[in-house]
């Protein structure tokens, strides 16, 4: 009776002894997310229909080729508001340097239509939809277009792939840090979207991870402008 005694009470030892160890055990910084994300918001999806096909030099080795109408996600101001009919052009930049910033003007028979574009590297392609919503006319000429504050890329530009590896999820993005010591300073993701090799909206999002990065460690970063086969990771930066 007593060794039955004994080897219970070893047991319940063994047991507590185990949850010590496991509650003195060091956590992760960061827990890693799953592979998959749910969306905060669905984004419908583009399409442009009864455009124009044209040829007009912007300057600085960008083109207009086309004007058109666009239903879907209303991007230009990230609502992803569903839109029918708006105003967009097609530009491509088919120069040797990225542009940053532009403001694309497009004369109508009631005035201007105003568009921004950001983040257009060599030899890509964008839709860009009009600032306001106005809508397309199909029986209008759109012949005279204007771009203007142009700024341009100095900078090398990086995804930082020695530093960084980024896992894109619906609904979000995993960053890791792989470079084998801590990062100091903000990183900040900058990322557009992509349909049949066309980026969609002058908008170019960003995320900012605050302070740095441990070593290995590894952020999530949530947004619902994020989708796993749409995204583009453009180029990261560590200020």
């Amino acid at each position: 009776m007593k060794r039955k005694i004994f080897y219970i009470a070893a047991a319940v030892l063994a047991v507590i002894a185990l949850v010590i160890v496991l509650l003195l055990l060091p956590k992760n910084e960061k827990t890693p997310a799953p592979d998959t994300t749910e969306p905060t918001e669905q984004t419908a999806p583009a399409r442009v229909t009864d455009s124009q096909s044209l040829s007009v030099n912007l300057g600085y080795g960008l083109f207009l080729t086309e004007v058109g109408s666009y239903t879907g996600p209303f991007l230009e101001d990230g609502s992803d508001q569903v839109v029918s009919g708006v105003l967009m052009i097609r530009v491509t930049n088919r120069g040797d340097t990225g542009v940053e910033y532009a403001n694309i003007s497009l004369s109508t028979k009631d005035g201007q239509a105003s568009f921004t574009l950001s983040a257009l590297l060599p030899g890509e392609t964008v839709i860009l939809l009009e600032t306001n919503r106005l809508p397309y006319d199909s029986t209008e000429a759109y012949q005279y277009a204007l771009m203007e504050n142009t700024a341009f890329y100095t900078k090398q530009l990086s995804r930082q792939e020695d530093l960084l590896s980024v896992k894109l999820l619906d609904g979000g993005m995993n960053v890791i840090n792989i470079s084998g010591k801590d990062i100091d300073g903000d990183i900040v993701v900058y990322y557009k979207n992509k349909q049949n090799d066309i980026y969609y909206g002058g908008i170019t999002y960003r995320l900012r991870i605050t302070g740095g990065m441990k070593r290995n460690a590894i952020s999530q970063l949530i947004s619902q402008h994020i989708h796993e086969n749409n995204t583009e990771i453009l180029f990261i930066t560590v200020e």
